[in-house]
């Protein structure tokens, strides 16, 4: 009996990890489920007065920890909710946005703020890595997918962070320069920050990364603190 457990375990694992970045799935982690259906109690809560959607990985949903006093402050006082969860691919968010998440907003939020695609690159423990055009597609699957669900919804796409010391440098630019052409600066807006966290294409800049994360991956308060000043003046426009 143990042996066909762990057999069902292995089969549900590999089919969680094995789609390409435009294929919609979701994660056998019981704590990815409990992620998953607080958000759509989330949307059910504030249904009359979302304004602002975030979705993304853990870097998004740091927001709500690391960057919790800027969230506050910024974003919760103007009606913004979380929607990240830590080791989220493109696959993730796909299959999010198709099941449920947002079903219920009573309107439609003035603004979607989407960052994802990391984990797409270096792989994770819900996606196999995948090359800069594979995750570009991912990506622009997502964006495709909240047209059709949110018309009358803005887009603010952002660029991929540096990571690993330019261990992905390379691939990281590759995606951000595919992103563009999703641009219409209608409905659909972009923003690159990536300078604002390296000094140079293969050097971040570490006084804004969680000193604890060998990956260089996650951010700081002062990362935090240098996102929100960046998408400010781009991201105020977009809601009023």
């Amino acid at each position: 009996m143990l042996f066909y457990w762990c057999l069902i375990n292995t089969v549900l694992l590999f089919a969680t990890t094995n789609g390409k970045p435009w294929d919609a799935q979701s994660s056998a982690d019981p704590n990815w489920w409990i992620a998953y259906n607080a958000h759509r109690t989330q949307t059910q809560v504030h249904a009359k007065n979302t304004r602002v959607v975030f979705y993304g990985d853990s870097l998004t949903f740091a927001w709500y920890t690391t960057g919790q006093s800027i969230w506050n402050a910024m974003y919760a006082a103007r009606g913004a909710l979380n929607y990240g969860i830590a080791g989220d691919c493109t696959q993730q968010v796909l299959w999010r946005l198709r099941n449920g998440e947002l079903d219920g907003l009573q309107q439609q939020p003035k603004l979607f703020v989407l960052m994802i695609g990391t984990n797409n690159l270096a792989g994770s423990s819900v996606c196999q890595a995948a090359s800069a055009d594979e995750t570009a597609v991912g990506i622009q699957t997502i964006v495709q997918e909240v047209r059709r669900r949110l018309p009358q919804t803005k887009i603010l796409l952002l660029g991929i962070l540096p990571r690993a010391q330019g261990l992905y440098a390379d691939s990281i630019a590759r995606v951000n320069l595919d992103l563009m052409n999703l641009v219409d600066n209608n409905w659909i807006h972009y923003m690159n920050m990536i300078s604002q966290f390296q000094i140079s294409h293969t050097q971040q800049k570490l006084e804004l990364y969680d000193p604890t994360d060998p990956s260089h991956t996650h951010l700081n308060l002062a990362g935090y603190q240098v996102w929100y000043q960046t998408m400010e003046p781009l991201f105020n426009q977009l809601i009023n």
